[in-house]
């Protein structure tokens, strides 16, 4: 079950007040920002489509190559360490 906000009685990962007041989009770039900071990942310089769900990525998402594909950070949770 996820936590709650005892504040806002938000889910945590959806209330601003738990996220300091950072922005959905702020929190966005921290995490591809860590992602990149990993060295397993990098910023794409051109768009295009993640091997693993289809979605479009930017430039400036962050990315990984597996043997399928180039895979963008919506997929970073599923991709993991593999």
């Amino acid at each position: 079950m996820s936590e709650r906000c005892d504040r806002t009685d938000l889910l945590v990962e959806q209330c601003a007040h738990c996220r300091n007041l950072v922005s959905p989009e702020e929190e966005a770039a921290r995490q591809r920002s860590a992602l990149v900071a990993s060295g397993k990942w990098l910023r794409a310089v051109h768009k295009g489509k993640c091997a693993r769900c289809g979605e479009w990525f930017g430039e400036g998402s962050a990315i990984t190559r597996r043997p399928s594909g180039w895979i963008s950070d919506c997929c970073a949770d599923a991709v993991g360490d593999e």
